[in-house]
Protein backbone atom coordinates (compact mmCIF):
# COMPACT_ATOMS: atom_id res chain seq x y z
CA UNK A 1 0.00 0.00 0.00
CA UNK A 2 0.89 3.49 -1.01
CA UNK A 3 2.47 6.03 1.70
CA UNK A 4 -0.17 8.81 2.38
CA UNK A 5 -0.43 12.19 3.37
CA UNK A 6 -3.14 14.40 4.62
CA UNK A 7 -3.67 17.63 2.69
CA UNK A 8 -6.34 20.42 3.47
CA UNK A 9 -8.48 22.08 0.45
CA UNK A 10 -7.14 25.47 0.70
CA UNK A 11 -3.84 23.85 0.45
CA UNK A 12 -4.40 21.79 -2.43
CA UNK A 13 -6.11 24.62 -4.10
CA UNK A 14 -3.57 27.20 -3.43
CA UNK A 15 -0.77 24.90 -4.51
CA UNK A 16 -2.46 23.98 -7.84
CA UNK A 17 -2.87 28.09 -8.71
CA UNK A 18 0.73 28.56 -8.23
CA UNK A 19 1.34 25.70 -10.52
CA UNK A 20 -1.40 26.37 -13.06
CA UNK A 21 0.05 30.27 -13.22
CA UNK A 22 3.50 28.79 -13.59
CA UNK A 23 2.77 26.83 -16.44
CA UNK A 24 0.79 29.60 -18.04
CA UNK A 25 -2.49 29.76 -17.06
CA UNK A 26 -3.46 33.71 -16.01
CA UNK A 27 -4.70 34.47 -12.44
CA UNK A 28 -8.76 34.12 -12.77
CA UNK A 29 -8.37 30.93 -14.94
CA UNK A 30 -5.54 29.34 -12.78
CA UNK A 31 -8.05 30.38 -9.61
CA UNK A 32 -11.32 28.99 -11.74
CA UNK A 33 -9.48 25.25 -12.92
CA UNK A 34 -8.14 25.06 -9.08
CA UNK A 35 -11.28 25.55 -7.37
CA UNK A 36 -12.61 22.64 -9.47
CA UNK A 37 -10.25 20.58 -8.69
CA UNK A 38 -10.74 21.43 -5.43
CA UNK A 39 -14.20 20.33 -4.97
CA UNK A 40 -13.82 17.13 -7.43
CA UNK A 41 -11.16 16.64 -4.41
CA UNK A 42 -13.57 17.58 -1.35
CA UNK A 43 -16.13 15.37 -3.07
CA UNK A 44 -13.57 12.38 -2.42
CA UNK A 45 -12.84 11.76 -6.48
CA UNK A 46 -9.04 12.26 -6.37
CA UNK A 47 -8.70 10.36 -9.35
CA UNK A 48 -9.45 13.24 -11.47
CA UNK A 49 -8.26 16.01 -9.38
CA UNK A 50 -5.07 15.17 -7.06
CA UNK A 51 -4.09 12.31 -9.69
CA UNK A 52 -4.33 14.27 -12.55
CA UNK A 53 -2.75 17.52 -12.02
CA UNK A 54 0.35 16.58 -13.80
CA UNK A 55 -1.89 16.20 -16.50
CA UNK A 56 -3.66 19.67 -16.97
CA UNK A 57 -0.08 20.82 -16.37
CA UNK A 58 1.40 19.17 -19.37
CA UNK A 59 -1.92 20.64 -21.20
CA UNK A 60 -0.88 23.85 -20.89
CA UNK A 61 2.54 23.18 -21.45
CA UNK A 62 2.10 21.12 -24.42
CA UNK A 63 -0.58 23.54 -26.54
CA UNK A 64 -3.75 21.12 -25.76
CA UNK A 65 -4.90 23.87 -23.31
CA UNK A 66 -4.15 27.70 -24.56
CA UNK A 67 -4.69 29.83 -21.25
CA UNK A 68 -7.38 32.51 -21.87
CA UNK A 69 -9.50 30.31 -25.16
CA UNK A 70 -12.80 30.08 -24.47
CA UNK A 71 -15.55 27.74 -26.29
CA UNK A 72 -17.04 29.67 -29.83
CA UNK A 73 -20.24 29.34 -31.00
CA UNK A 74 -20.46 27.96 -34.35
CA UNK A 75 -24.17 27.11 -34.54
CA UNK A 76 -27.39 27.94 -32.85
CA UNK A 77 -30.85 26.97 -33.47
CA UNK A 78 -33.56 27.78 -30.97
CA UNK A 79 -32.63 26.00 -27.23
CA UNK A 80 -29.71 24.23 -29.16
CA UNK A 81 -25.93 25.25 -29.54
CA UNK A 82 -23.13 24.34 -30.96
CA UNK A 83 -19.52 25.10 -29.88
CA UNK A 84 -15.90 24.76 -30.49
CA UNK A 85 -14.20 24.17 -27.62
CA UNK A 86 -11.33 26.19 -29.12
CA UNK A 87 -8.58 24.49 -26.78
CA UNK A 88 -9.92 25.86 -23.65
CA UNK A 89 -9.41 24.19 -20.58
CA UNK A 90 -11.74 21.19 -20.36
CA UNK A 91 -13.29 22.11 -17.13
CA UNK A 92 -13.63 25.63 -18.36
CA UNK A 93 -15.04 24.77 -21.40
CA UNK A 94 -17.87 22.24 -19.63
CA UNK A 95 -18.89 24.90 -17.04
CA UNK A 96 -19.23 26.84 -19.80
CA UNK A 97 -21.63 25.04 -21.69
CA UNK A 98 -23.54 23.30 -18.76
CA UNK A 99 -24.22 27.20 -17.29
CA UNK A 100 -25.36 27.83 -20.98
CA UNK A 101 -27.85 24.97 -21.02
CA UNK A 102 -29.17 26.10 -18.14
CA UNK A 103 -29.58 30.06 -19.33
CA UNK A 104 -31.38 28.38 -22.60
CA UNK A 105 -33.55 25.96 -20.36
CA UNK A 106 -34.44 29.51 -18.47
CA UNK A 107 -35.81 30.62 -21.78
CA UNK A 108 -37.19 27.71 -23.24
CA UNK A 109 -37.99 24.90 -20.94
CA UNK A 110 -34.66 22.75 -21.99
CA UNK A 111 -31.39 23.91 -23.51
CA UNK A 112 -28.55 21.46 -25.40
CA UNK A 113 -25.02 22.56 -25.59
CA UNK A 114 -23.17 20.62 -28.20
CA UNK A 115 -19.01 20.93 -27.35
CA UNK A 116 -16.69 19.68 -30.09
CA UNK A 117 -12.61 19.20 -30.14
CA UNK A 118 -13.00 19.47 -26.08
CA UNK A 119 -10.17 18.44 -23.62
CA UNK A 120 -10.82 15.76 -20.54
CA UNK A 121 -13.45 17.19 -18.43
CA UNK A 122 -12.10 15.67 -15.53
CA UNK A 123 -14.93 14.59 -12.88
CA UNK A 124 -17.98 14.71 -14.93
CA UNK A 125 -20.08 14.57 -12.20
CA UNK A 126 -19.11 18.40 -11.16
CA UNK A 127 -21.90 19.79 -14.14
CA UNK A 128 -23.96 17.19 -12.86
CA UNK A 129 -24.04 19.38 -9.58
CA UNK A 130 -23.59 22.39 -11.28
CA UNK A 131 -27.00 22.22 -13.18
CA UNK A 132 -28.88 20.56 -9.91
CA UNK A 133 -27.58 23.59 -7.95
CA UNK A 134 -29.68 25.71 -10.40
CA UNK A 135 -32.76 23.65 -9.89
CA UNK A 136 -32.35 21.67 -13.20
CA UNK A 137 -32.51 18.50 -14.28
CA UNK A 138 -29.24 17.44 -15.88
CA UNK A 139 -27.63 15.20 -18.39
CA UNK A 140 -24.50 15.13 -19.69
CA UNK A 141 -21.72 12.66 -21.48
CA UNK A 142 -18.35 12.64 -23.02
CA UNK A 143 -16.96 10.36 -25.56
CA UNK A 144 -13.35 9.20 -25.15
CA UNK A 145 -10.23 7.39 -26.30
CA UNK A 146 -10.65 3.75 -27.12
CA UNK A 147 -10.01 2.34 -23.68
CA UNK A 148 -12.96 -0.29 -23.32
CA UNK A 149 -13.10 -3.23 -25.47
CA UNK A 150 -16.98 -3.54 -26.93
CA UNK A 151 -18.66 -7.00 -25.93
CA UNK A 152 -17.16 -9.57 -27.78
CA UNK A 153 -13.88 -7.86 -28.32
CA UNK A 154 -10.33 -8.53 -27.28
CA UNK A 155 -8.56 -5.19 -27.51
CA UNK A 156 -9.96 -1.33 -26.88
CA UNK A 157 -11.99 -0.28 -29.50
CA UNK A 158 -14.52 1.90 -27.95
CA UNK A 159 -14.31 4.53 -25.13
CA UNK A 160 -16.29 3.99 -21.79
CA UNK A 161 -18.14 7.31 -22.52
CA UNK A 162 -18.94 8.15 -18.75
CA UNK A 163 -22.73 9.36 -18.59
CA UNK A 164 -23.60 11.86 -15.90
CA UNK A 165 -27.60 12.24 -14.98
CA UNK A 166 -28.62 14.96 -11.78
CA UNK A 167 -31.95 15.70 -10.63
CA UNK A 168 -32.18 18.48 -7.94
CA UNK A 169 -33.24 17.67 -4.27
CA UNK A 170 -34.18 19.41 -1.05
CA UNK A 171 -31.36 20.96 0.33
CA UNK A 172 -29.23 20.55 -2.24
CA UNK A 173 -29.54 16.57 -1.49
CA UNK A 174 -29.62 16.11 -5.30
CA UNK A 175 -29.77 12.62 -6.91
CA UNK A 176 -26.75 12.40 -8.92
CA UNK A 177 -24.80 9.86 -11.47
CA UNK A 178 -21.62 9.93 -12.68
CA UNK A 179 -20.73 6.58 -14.99
CA UNK A 180 -18.52 5.14 -17.02
CA UNK A 181 -19.43 2.52 -19.23
CA UNK A 182 -16.58 0.10 -17.74
CA UNK A 183 -17.68 -1.58 -14.72
CA UNK A 184 -14.64 0.47 -13.68
CA UNK A 185 -13.54 3.79 -14.06
CA UNK A 186 -10.12 4.17 -14.91
CA UNK A 187 -9.47 6.25 -12.39
CA UNK A 188 -10.94 3.75 -9.85
CA UNK A 189 -8.82 1.18 -11.34
CA UNK A 190 -5.79 3.16 -10.42
CA UNK A 191 -6.83 4.30 -7.12
CA UNK A 192 -7.80 0.87 -5.87
CA UNK A 193 -4.21 -0.35 -7.14
CA UNK A 194 -2.54 2.28 -5.64
CA UNK A 195 -4.05 1.56 -2.29
CA UNK A 196 -3.06 -2.06 -2.82
CA UNK A 197 -6.98 -3.18 -2.66
CA UNK A 198 -8.75 -5.73 -4.74
CA UNK A 199 -11.99 -4.52 -6.62
CA UNK A 200 -15.17 -5.18 -5.09
CA UNK A 201 -15.91 -7.69 -8.04
CA UNK A 202 -14.43 -8.81 -10.84
CA UNK A 203 -13.75 -5.47 -13.35
CA UNK A 204 -12.26 -7.11 -16.45
CA UNK A 205 -9.73 -9.84 -17.64
CA UNK A 206 -5.85 -10.38 -17.06
CA UNK A 207 -3.06 -10.99 -19.42
CA UNK A 208 -4.24 -15.10 -19.39
CA UNK A 209 -7.87 -13.95 -19.96
CA UNK A 210 -9.21 -14.64 -17.09
CA UNK A 211 -11.66 -12.24 -15.23
CA UNK A 212 -9.63 -10.86 -12.18
CA UNK A 213 -10.16 -8.53 -9.60
CA UNK A 214 -6.90 -6.98 -9.25
CA UNK A 215 -6.96 -3.65 -10.79
CA UNK A 216 -3.40 -3.07 -11.86
CA UNK A 217 -4.04 -6.44 -14.10
CA UNK A 218 -6.65 -4.56 -16.32
CA UNK A 219 -4.84 -1.57 -16.58
CA UNK A 220 -1.89 -3.35 -18.23
CA UNK A 221 -3.96 -5.40 -20.32
CA UNK A 222 -6.15 -2.68 -21.23
CA UNK A 223 -9.26 -5.30 -20.81
CA UNK A 224 -12.13 -3.90 -18.55
CA UNK A 225 -15.41 -5.40 -18.76
CA UNK A 226 -18.68 -2.89 -20.04
CA UNK A 227 -21.12 -2.28 -17.39
CA UNK A 228 -23.92 -4.41 -17.63
CA UNK A 229 -21.80 -6.66 -20.53
CA UNK A 230 -23.08 -6.28 -23.85
CA UNK A 231 -25.64 -3.48 -22.33
CA UNK A 232 -22.74 -1.07 -21.33
CA UNK A 233 -20.87 -2.26 -24.68
CA UNK A 234 -23.80 -0.82 -26.30
CA UNK A 235 -24.59 2.43 -24.38
CA UNK A 236 -21.29 3.22 -24.87
CA UNK A 237 -21.41 2.98 -28.65
CA UNK A 238 -24.43 5.06 -28.93
CA UNK A 239 -23.48 7.85 -26.50
CA UNK A 240 -19.95 8.57 -28.80
CA UNK A 241 -22.56 7.96 -31.90
CA UNK A 242 -24.86 10.70 -30.69
CA UNK A 243 -22.19 13.15 -29.08
CA UNK A 244 -20.57 13.03 -32.33
CA UNK A 245 -23.55 13.26 -34.62
CA UNK A 246 -24.88 16.48 -32.51
CA UNK A 247 -21.23 18.12 -31.32
CA UNK A 248 -20.32 17.42 -35.63
CA UNK A 249 -17.02 16.21 -33.86
CA UNK A 250 -14.86 12.81 -33.92
CA UNK A 251 -15.98 9.69 -32.38
CA UNK A 252 -13.74 7.51 -30.22
CA UNK A 253 -11.96 6.00 -32.86
CA UNK A 254 -10.75 8.83 -34.36
CA UNK A 255 -9.62 9.95 -31.22
CA UNK A 256 -7.96 6.89 -30.47
CA UNK A 257 -5.90 7.56 -34.09
CA UNK A 258 -5.34 10.89 -34.32
CA UNK A 259 -3.22 10.26 -30.48
CA UNK A 260 -1.67 7.13 -31.82
CA UNK A 261 -0.73 9.37 -35.33
CA UNK A 262 0.38 12.39 -33.47
CA UNK A 263 1.70 11.28 -30.29
CA UNK A 264 -0.54 13.43 -28.06
CA UNK A 265 -2.43 13.35 -25.24
CA UNK A 266 -6.68 12.63 -25.49
CA UNK A 267 -7.87 15.41 -26.67
CA UNK A 268 -10.65 16.79 -29.81
CA UNK A 269 -13.60 14.52 -27.45
CA UNK A 270 -17.34 15.59 -28.31
CA UNK A 271 -19.35 16.62 -25.34
CA UNK A 272 -23.46 16.87 -24.88
CA UNK A 273 -25.08 19.13 -22.15
CA UNK A 274 -29.13 19.03 -21.70
CA UNK A 275 -30.75 21.04 -19.30
CA UNK A 276 -34.04 20.65 -18.22
CA UNK A 277 -36.33 23.28 -16.21
CA UNK A 278 -38.58 21.27 -13.96
CA UNK A 279 -41.11 24.77 -13.50
CA UNK A 280 -41.02 24.99 -17.21
CA UNK A 281 -44.68 22.63 -16.97
CA UNK A 282 -46.11 24.55 -13.79
CA UNK A 283 -46.54 23.18 -10.20
CA UNK A 284 -45.03 19.88 -9.48
CA UNK A 285 -45.40 17.21 -6.44
CA UNK A 286 -41.43 16.56 -6.32
CA UNK A 287 -41.39 17.06 -3.12
CA UNK A 288 -43.29 14.10 -1.71
CA UNK A 289 -41.83 12.16 -4.88
CA UNK A 290 -38.62 12.77 -3.54
CA UNK A 291 -39.52 11.61 0.04
CA UNK A 292 -40.96 8.51 -1.37
CA UNK A 293 -38.17 7.45 -3.50
CA UNK A 294 -35.74 8.30 -0.24
CA UNK A 295 -37.81 6.77 2.52
CA UNK A 296 -38.24 3.40 -0.43
CA UNK A 297 -34.32 3.40 -0.41
CA UNK A 298 -33.15 4.10 3.12
CA UNK A 299 -35.88 1.79 4.58
CA UNK A 300 -35.03 -1.48 2.47
CA UNK A 301 -33.40 -4.16 4.74
CA UNK A 302 -29.54 -3.81 3.86
CA UNK A 303 -28.00 -6.74 3.01
CA UNK A 304 -25.04 -6.13 5.46
CA UNK A 305 -25.69 -4.96 8.83
CA UNK A 306 -24.53 -0.95 9.08
CA UNK A 307 -24.31 -0.77 5.42
CA UNK A 308 -27.67 0.99 4.28
CA UNK A 309 -28.70 1.68 0.69
CA UNK A 310 -27.86 4.71 -0.66
CA UNK A 311 -29.15 7.02 -3.52
CA UNK A 312 -26.79 8.25 -6.14
CA UNK A 313 -25.15 11.30 -5.02
CA UNK A 314 -26.26 10.49 -1.18
CA UNK A 315 -22.55 10.28 0.40
CA UNK A 316 -20.82 13.31 -1.38
CA UNK A 317 -22.05 16.21 0.42
CA UNK A 318 -21.05 14.84 3.52
CA UNK A 319 -17.57 13.57 2.32
CA UNK A 320 -17.27 17.30 1.32
CA UNK A 321 -17.98 18.71 4.51
CA UNK A 322 -15.55 16.24 6.37
CA UNK A 323 -13.06 16.94 3.87
CA UNK A 324 -13.30 20.63 4.51
CA UNK A 325 -12.83 20.08 8.17
CA UNK A 326 -10.21 17.78 8.14
CA UNK A 327 -8.55 17.62 4.59
CA UNK A 328 -8.19 14.57 2.42
CA UNK A 329 -5.74 11.80 2.55
CA UNK A 330 -3.56 11.82 -1.00
CA UNK A 331 -0.43 9.31 -2.02
CA UNK A 332 2.47 10.92 -0.46
CA UNK A 333 4.09 10.17 -3.99
CA UNK A 334 1.78 12.26 -5.67
CA UNK A 335 1.99 15.34 -3.68
CA UNK A 336 5.46 15.33 -3.72
CA UNK A 337 5.06 15.06 -7.33
CA UNK A 338 2.60 17.89 -7.99
CA UNK A 339 4.96 20.16 -5.55
CA UNK A 340 7.90 19.85 -7.92
CA UNK A 341 6.08 20.77 -11.12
Amino acid sequence: MAEETRITIDEFVRVLTEKLEKHGAGKEEAAEVAGIFGLNAADGVISHSVLRVWRVLSHYDNGLIVAGNKPVLVSSAGAVERYDANKASGVISASICMNRACELADKYGIGMVALRNANHWMRGGYYGWLAADQGKVGICWTNTRANLPSWGSKVSNIGNNPFVMAVPGADGKHFVLDSAMSQFSNGKLEVMRRAGKLLPVDGGYDSDGNLTKVPGDIEKTRRPIPMGFWKGSSMSILLDAAAALLADGDDSATIERKMQENGTDECSLCQIFIAIDPAALGENNFAEIEASIKAGIHDAEPVKEGSPSRYPGERVLKDRAKAMREGIMVPSESWEQILNL
